[in-house]
């Protein structure tokens, strides 16, 4: 590797390092706004709140590295182009490759970060993040609540009111209890309040006054409801909350998704799911080279151009990128339907590879083009004009 190679490396990996954290902080910010709500209303302190944000760091990065890497490397090429740093390397003998190596080191360099994302931290990440989120829901506090719809107080006992009189006091309650084995009770109201007890141990209480409830349990096909005045339901204390019993896929390790388990071939729609997250992990650290790799066929073949052209060229390019990636999650969702049609995922990891790969190799054997050739060659010839030499 030649030194300009090494000073060209250098400054891609800040370029790539900076879109990358942009990508990431925006896929962060825009799809996390349940937690948010559960730290404005206390239900996890910060310190966990920030553990859990830092858990999905590793979704995060699999899912922007790809295209942060290519806005990267493409911005890159895009400001050397537009100082005219590309220009005199051509002129000193570079080919398109050899401009092109820094970029496709940095396509491998995020590859490598990208599956160690997908591949293991993910599902690992993951797990941490879900029990963080289960335990909240055990301290998500009514006030949080809307009035006029169903909403979960704890695992299996849900709520909903008329209308709020205060913080913690409501009317028009229907409670639906379903915590006890083989029963379910439903409850109603006129009003109701959350009341906390600190001892002998925090516990909290709901308080519901004058209304009825009917318990519903196998052997009563029609059972009959049960007038109150007063009636205390207990809804959480620190020994009630359980450890979290189920994993969702996307806590499963890449061998277990590409293979699911028996029990999970036992629901064919399930299975697609596992399935295609699998191979989804797999092609993530694919499309970083693959974007990268067309990113560079284009920006390097398209030869001397005027700003306004480049400029226009390497907007095309990222709208051509993002849509594609785009399509990706729709080929996702629809091999989740059918299975079958797997290998389209491939395909689509692998079309922008072939095609700025094509671009790249192609681009030495065509002429020079004519508006390059004159800048390179002008001051001489008008030197030597200027000499009187003929």
């Amino acid at each position: 590797m030649f030194l300009i190679h090494r000073h060209m490396l250098y400054r891609l990996v800040a370029s790539v390092g900076a879109a990358t954290a942009a990508v990431g902080v925006f896929v962060l910010l825009t799809s996390t706004s349940d937690l948010f709500f559960v730290l404005v209303q206390g239900a996890v302190s910060f310190s966990r709140f920030t553990l859990a944000l830092g858990s999905l760091l590793p979704v995060v990065f699999a899912q922007a590295t790809p295209v942060g890497v290519a806005a990267g490397v493409g911005f890159a090429y895009h400001q050397w182009n537009q100082h005219h740093e590309i220009l005199p390397l051509r002129a000193a003998g570079f080919t398109t490759l050899s401009l092109a190596l820094p970029g496709l080191i940095a396509a491998l360099i995020a590859m490598v970060f990208t599956g160690a994302m997908s591949l293991y931290l993910l599902p690992v990440a993951f797990r941490t993040f879900e029990d963080i989120r289960f335990a909240a829901a055990f301290n998500l506090t009514v006030n949080a609540f809307d009035e006029g719809y169903l909403q979960t107080l704890v695992p299996d006992l849900s709520m909903s009111f008329r209308r709020r009189v205060s913080e913690n006091e409501f009317e028009g309650m229907t409670v639906l209890d379903g915590r006890k084995k083989d029963s379910f009770i439903y409850i109603f109201a006129d009003r109701g309040h959350l009341v906390v007890r600190s001892a002998p141990r925090r516990e909290e209480v709901l308080v519901l006054e004058k209304g009825s409830y009917i318990k519903r349990e196998k052997s009563d096909e029609h059972p009959n409801p049960v007038a109150f005045q007063t009636l205390s339901i207990p809804v959480a204390t620190v020994k009630d909350v359980p450890l979290r019993q189920w994993r969702g896929f996307y806590e499963e390790h890449v061998n277990r998704l590409v293979d699911p388990p028996p029990d999970v071939r036992q629901s064919p729609g399930i299975a697609a799911e596992w399935i295609a997250e699998g191979h989804n992990r797999i092609i993530s650290p694919i499309l970083c080279v693959s974007y990268v790799i067309l990113a560079l066929g284009i920006i390097l073949r398209g030869g001397y151009q005027r700003h306004s052209g480049r400029v226009l060229r390497n907007l095309a390019l990222g709208v051509a990128i993002l849509g594609w990636d785009s399509s990706i999650g729709m080929g996702h969702s629809l091999v989740v339907r059918v299975p079958e049609l797997l290998p389209i995922m491939y395909v689509q990891a692998l079309v922008p590879l072939a095609l700025g790969a094509a671009l790249l190799f192609t681009a030495d054997r065509r002429r020079p083009p004519r508006a390059a050739s004159a800048i390179l060659w002008r001051v001489p010839i008008e030197a030597k004009v200027g000499s009187g030499v003929q």
